[in-house]
């Protein structure tokens, strides 16, 4: 048997700032390059306006001409983007992400985001969508979609929103090659304008096989939101055990979770209350067959 204890620490972060995030600047945080007209996305280094007139809003100096009460979900930065119902006119952006999508690994990809409080665009048929390049695809170009790109790989749609509050919007999926560059859209039959803030993309699988022979998998992010989805951490060992424990904690070194039942998960709550999003650090134990005690330590992310 395998015993595994799981020691999280770290501090609580925006999603943006996870070690584990792939994206640059999720939150569109770059105060010294702000616009100062339509189409200004590339002014929040490193993202890219691919369709001629995607947005970026700085809450205190620039607001979006047709609402001027919308805030952003994580600091003052957010963007837009729009979609229209005759298969053209999508706006997208993207970047270069700060390191390569490996083939075959798992990744967790997100954004909040919220409907755009626009009577001329107030379907909600458009999904936020993802794609990945292999090489640079982000040419300034009105009319094109990112699926228009002969090297585009739709990698996962997150769905829709008809919220006017932020909503987290997450999607999975397998990299289906070494890719290293990002782009947003909206995918759809509609007409429909979406604000986006906080994207980020983590891997997600680590599969790992020990010295005694026992496979086991220790996700590094799930989102305890009650949407039926990676609601739920806890690690998939393999094999048989004679010991195991899990503990988990917060970035104060308080210990929020423990339980030597490795069919027992950690619901995201302590005391009976939802904790912060963030990064939490645990520490696994595990005895198998009777061999020498393992010990595994890691980071995960917690998200809502």
């Amino acid at each position: 048997m395998k015993f595994v204890t799981i020691f999280i620490l770290g501090s609580l972060l925006s999603i943006s700032n996870y070690s584990q995030n792939l994206i640059i600047n999720g939150d569109f945080e770059n105060y010294d390059t702000l616009p100062d007209f339509n189409g200004q996305i590339e002014r929040a280094i490193p993202w890219i306006n691919n369709s001629g007139s995607c947005d970026f809003w700085y809450n205190m100096i620039w607001k979006p001409w047709f609402d001027t009460t919308i805030s952003a979900k994580s600091g003052s930065g957010f963007s837009s983007i729009g979609n229209s119902s005759n298969g053209l006119g999508s706006e997208f952006f993207g970047q270069q992400i700060s390191t390569s999508l490996i083939t075959g690994k798992t990744y967790l990809i997100g954004a909040y985001i919220r409907n755009g409080n626009n009577t001329i665009w107030n379907d909600t048929c458009s999904k936020l969508s993802f794609y990945g390049f292999p090489s640079d695809p982000l040419i300034d170009s009105i009319w094109i979609r990112p699926s228009d790109f002969s090297n585009n790989y739709l990698l996962c749609d997150a769905g829709s929103s008809g919220s006017l509050n932020w909503q987290l919007h997450t999607c999975s999926f397998t990299a289906p090659a070494n890719l290293n560059y990002i782009a947003v859209t909206l995918n759809g039959d509609c007409n429909q304008l979406v604000f986006i803030d906080s994207i980020f993309c983590i891997e997600t699988n680590k599969q790992i096989l020990d010295s005694n022979a026992c496979n086991y998998y220790i996700p590094n992010a799930f989102s305890p939101n009650g949407d039926g989805k990676n609601d739920f951490f806890k690690p998939i060992i393999k094999c048989d055990f004679n010991e195991y424990s899990l503990k988990i904690f917060n970035r104060w070194g308080e210990l929020v979770y423990h339980s030597v039942n490795i069919n027992n998960a950690w619901n995201g709550h302590y005391k009976n209350k939802e904790c912060e999003i963030g990064t939490y650090y645990y520490f696994l134990t595990y005895k198998h067959n009777n061999k020498q005690r393992q010990v595994v330590k890691g980071d995960l992310v917690l998200i809502k």
